[in-house]
């Protein structure tokens, strides 16, 4: 990939908590992604344009620090409070299924599909 010319989308899915990390859980290998340990990975990446979705619980603790003139955070939840929908045998959160199964479904457009009010 061309760091000065591509656009990096990444999305992360996991478990959050109100420690303010994600793969906070159980399962979770490793350290927890925290705003810091985000912050440090997005400016090693050296991507000039980035898109992080990130679907967990009090996942906003990470728009502060990854948010930049050029990288758009968008998550399933504020820094206070948990998402929705997560639970066993589903396959997408409420977040998941608003953003990437429903709204993204119309326009690959980022800003129609985030202003989509889906019935």
């Amino acid at each position: 990939m061309d760091r000065e010319s591509d656009l990096l989308f990444l999305i992360l899915t996991s478990h959050g908590s109100q420690e303010r990390s994600c793969g906070a859980g159980r399962q979770a290998r490793g350290n927890p992604l925290t705003g810091a340990s985000g912050r440090d990975a997005r400016s090693r990446w050296g991507f000039a344009t980035v898109v992080v979705v990130i679907s967990a619980c009090y996942s906003g603790v990470f728009i502060r620090p990854l948010a930049t003139e050029d990288t758009l955070v968008i998550t399933a939840a504020d820094a206070e409070h948990s998402s929705f929908g997560c639970q066993d045998k589903v396959k997408w959160t409420y977040f998941g299924d608003a953003f990437f199964n429903t709204a993204l479904r119309y326009t690959a457009d980022l800003r129609s599909a985030l202003s989509r009010h889906v019935p």
